[in-house]
This record gives C-alpha cells, sequence and structure tokens, in this order.
C-alpha cells in the first residue's frame, strides 16, 4: 500500500561493470531543459546546512531556508513568485518526458507529508494525555521496584523508549516515555542524566525504523519502497548502538554519577567541621 501511494515499483534495479549510461544522459539532458544549473543554485541547501552547524533553531532555519528555495526559483529559474510559493505546500511538479526524473522531483511540499504530520500530532496528543493523567507515573513506579543496578535501569530505559514508539507510533513520544518513566530512578541512583539522555536516545530514536506504524517506519517504508520486515534485518548500525549502550550498564563504562555519587564524604566531613567548631 505504501508504495502504491508514493509511486514506488517493485521493480529491483541494479548495475554491473557494462552499466548503461543512456538513461544518465536523458536525465542530465532533461535537467539542462528545464533548469539552469549551476553551482549558486547549491547556495540555499549551503545556508541552510551552515545555519544548523552553527546551532542556530531548526525550525526558523528551515523556513528561512523553504523561503530563500522560492526566491532562488523566481530570480534563476524564471518560476512565477506565485508558483513558487504554491510549491511550498504542494510540492513540485514538471514533466520531464524521462520517468525517472519525474518520479524523483514530483513530490515535497506540507502536502507530501501530511500523513506522517497528523501522525506525529495525535502521537504527541496521546503521550502528552498519558503524562497529565498520571500513567506514566504509575508505569514508573512499578519500573523502580525492578531496578537495582545501572545495567537494568539502561533497559529499563531503552525498554521505555520501546513502548513509546510501539504504541504511539512517534519518535517524539519515545523520548518523553523513556525519559520521564526513568527519569526519577536515575536521580535515586545519582546517576548523571547525561546517561539519561544517551539511553533515551538508544531506546527511542533508533528503534523508531523498526516499528512500522511509527512515523520513523512509515518514511522508511516509503522512501525504500520495501516493508520495515525487508530493511529490519541490515539495521546494523541501530542494532549495534543499543548492544553497546546495555554493555556500558552492565560493565560500568562512561557511565557518569553526580557529585553526590562521586564523593560521598563530602558532606559527612563538613558536618563534623562543623560540629568540632560548635
Amino acid at each position: 500500500m505504501i508504495r502504491e501511494a508514493h509511486g514506488f515499483s517493485r521493480e529491483r534495479r541494479h548495475v554491473d561493470g557494462s552499466a548503461d549510461l543512456a538513461q544518465a544522459e536523458a536525465v542530465s539532458n532533461a535537467l539542462s531543459t528545464h533548469f539552469h544549473v549551476s553551482g549558486y543554485v547549491l547556495i540555499p541547501a549551503a545556508v541552510v546546512i551552515t545555519l544548523l552547524a552553527m546551532k542556530k533553531p531548526a525550525i526558523p532555519t528551515i523556513c528561512f531556508g523553504a523561503v530563500l528555495g522560492c526566491v532562488w526559483a523566481i530570480l534563476f529559474q524564471g518560476m512565477n513568485p506565485l508558483d513558487a510559493v504554491h510549491t511550498l505546500y504542494s510540492g513540485f511538479q514538471i514533466e520531464s518526458n524521462v520517468d525517472f526524473l519525474d518520479q524523483l522531483l514530483n513530490r515535497g511540499g506540507i502536502a507530501f507529508m501530511l500523513d506522517v504530520i497528523v501522525l506525529i500530532l495525535f502521537a504527541l496528543g496521546l503521550g502528552g494525555l498519558f503524562e497529565a493523567t498520571g500513567v506514566l507515573t504509575v508505569i514508573s513506579e512499578a519500573m523502580s521496584k525492578l531496578v537495582t543496578n545501572v545495567g537494568r535501569l539502561t533497559l529499563s530505559t531503552i525498554f521505555a523508549g520501546f513502548l513509546g514508539n510501539f504504541f504511539r507510533g512517534a519518535a517524539y513520544v519515545s523520548l518523553i516515555t523513556g525519559s520521564k518513566m526513568t527519569e526519577e530512578n536515575y536521580d535515586k541512583m545519582r546517576v548523571n542524566r547525561t546517561v539519561l539522555s544517551r539511553n533515551t536516545e538508544a531506546g527511542g530514536t533508533i528503534t523508531t525504523p523498526m516499528v512500522p506504524w511509527s512515523d520513523g517506519g512509515i518514511f522508511m517504508a516509503a522512501v525504500l519502497g520495501v516493508a520495515t520486515w525487508e530493511y529490519l534485518p541490515f539495521m546494523w548500525f541501530n542494532f549495534i548502538a543499543i548492544a553497546i549502550t546495555i554493555f556500558y550498564g552492565y560493565t560500568g563504562k562512561f557511565i557518569w554519577y553526580t557529585e553526590d555519587r562521586t564523593k560521598p564524604s563530602d558532606k559527612p566531613d563538613q558536618q563534623s567541621a562543623a560540629g568540632k567548631s560548635i
């Protein structure tokens, strides 16, 4: 269904040493016919990458890049201003008589991502509802009884993040469940919340593409044109990252503690010194 909705075919293509360059030449000629190809057309993308590298806010940066792209289309591609603005919502449309190029370029805009955006909005709303009604607190208290060491603490965080993806279908919600369900346990064991952030990423962000109905799973399946179960065995980075995180938890490597845990004798020394002075 996803393949049909996004225009992906089931045909699998590969090339060998004697590949035919006719398609590449056809695409190159079509691009030259319909667009003014030059180095300056990459400036909007370079500006966005530079601003993100400077750690500027993501949403204003991306919006600025979109506006800059419209300006570039008007100035250098001869596009009508109304058509340029219209592409922000409905995406770009072209008829180049090259199926590969049309399939690649005839997409984009807000409308193209509406299904994913709606899914994210509903998932975030459900996550906020669970937090406001105390559901996360109840689950957190139940999990705290099983957490007796840092290894189990790590596993509980990864599991809580995966639950956010499995039941609510969004990476944003998995970050909420992974952190909110276990943050008190980190404070009780005096483990620095930097470790909580890392473990939450391992259980939330990394496991998102593994769930077919999550926003990441839908996006990956749509882009790759294959079902989640088909690309799952090739997600070696995700599995290795989770394994390393669990290894760190049980071995204590790269686990940082708060100042109270690393220097437990500071406060007693201060109290005894105060008692002597009195």
